[in-house]
């Protein structure tokens, strides 16, 4: 059984704090519900105050403001609450090991005809197939079947990369995530954030410094984001730059969403569930509460944790806000993470 060394006892989340906007930290360590044991996914009920979602839920709608087609933050940056990005797609180059030998039995239908040709040229009765090519010099032999493998190995490439791909990623860029995100990742949103990211540091076991800035997200009814993988299949070596592999999710929700209501009318309110379709776990949203889980398998191997896929299920007529964090192997610097100057900010509410 796959294990993760993970203590949730009495994590004490207090941290100090001299931002007004913001209730001061609960000094009472939180208790962690375990979903699942293996893989590791636990909620915390209380991470939040309802102060400090509404806080958050405030910029959210600040950003989203509806009388602009997206909205802006206001007059001194360009920040917008915007679609947000769909997973990535790629392909693995590892996968393609089979190109280059489907592409060899190209070279099988130029030597077949050679033989033919040999045979209907001779009186003799018909020689083998291996006896005629036997008798064929090497250098012939190449002449003959390297110009069909070269062009059926670059025809599948060409397709994989070309078209295969592109059409994969422009159908998932118009279905796989439908919600508007905004990542806090600039001084002027350390207030916000502050406490936030501390707790989460905490709460994971994880340095905010190899944290992902903060993301508001909001879905509008409707809105979802389909299955998809939270690490790299690569093991974040596309990542390199940007603090590698993605190792910790934390998922904070600001405000309830109930289970649906089945009607006489049909189907109302509730929804936006976390769904983890290879567990059959489905999590509610609950203001405050956070979700926590580890996208990668145990131990040092960083390879993607198969079980923890999972989607974000829709509302047809509620809306959802959440903030994300992603924590990664190594230094996320910004403005993928937060610049150094939060961490003097937390050094000096620390003394």
């Amino acid at each position: 059984m796959r294990q993760r060394s993970f203590s949730l006892r009495a994590v004490d989340t207090a941290v100090s704090t001299n931002i007004p906007v913001l209730n001061p930290l609960r000094s009472a360590p939180f208790e962690a519900e375990v979903l699942s044991n293996d893989p590791l996914i636990y909620k915390i009920p209380n991470l939040l105050s309802p102060r400090e979602c509404q806080t958050l839920l405030s910029q959210v709608k600040v950003l989203g403001d509806e009388q602009r087609e997206e909205g802006i933050i206001d007059g001194e940056d360009e920040r917008i609450l915007k679609r947000s990005n769909p997973p990535q797609v790629s392909l693995e180059i590892s996968k393609l090991w089979p190109l280059p030998f489907l592409s060899i039995l190209a070279g099988i239908p130029p030597l077949i005809h050679y033989y033919y040709e040999q045979n209907a040229s001779q009186a003799t009765p018909a020689a083998s197939f291996l006896d005629i090519l036997s008798q064929l010099p090497p250098s012939d032999v190449l002449s003959l079947i390297l110009p069909p493998i070269g062009a059926a190995l670059g025809l599948s490439l060409l397709l994989a990369f070309g078209v295969i791909l592109p059409l994969v990623q422009q159908l998932s860029n118009q279905s796989s995530r439908t919600s508007l995100a905004v990542a806090l990742n600039q001084e002027r949103d350390f207030y916000l954030v502050q406490d936030l990211v501390q707790r989460v540091s905490k709460a994971t076991q994880h340095d905010w410094s190899r944290y992902e800035a903060p993301v508001l997200t909001y879905y509008p009814p409707g809105a979802l984001f389909a299955k998809h993988a939270d690490a790299s299949p690569t093991k974040g070596s596309e990542w390199k730059d940007e603090g590698g592999q993605r190792v910790v999710t934390c998922i904070c929700y600001l405000n309830t969403m109930e289970p649906p209501v089945i009607s006489p009318g049909g189907t109302g309110g509730g929804g936006g569930e976390t769904s983890f379709d290879q567990l059959g776990i489905d999590v509610a949203p609950e203001q405050g509460s956070a979700l926590v889980f580890f996208p990668t398998v145990p131990g040092d191997s960083l390879e993607a944790d198969p079980l923890l896929t999972h989607e974000s299920l829709p509302s047809e007529s509620s809306e959802k806000y959440i903030i994300q964090m992603f924590g990664r192997v190594g230094r996320v610097p910004p403005p993928l993470g937060l610049p150094d100057s939060f961490g003097a900010l937390v050094s000096s509410s620390d003394n």
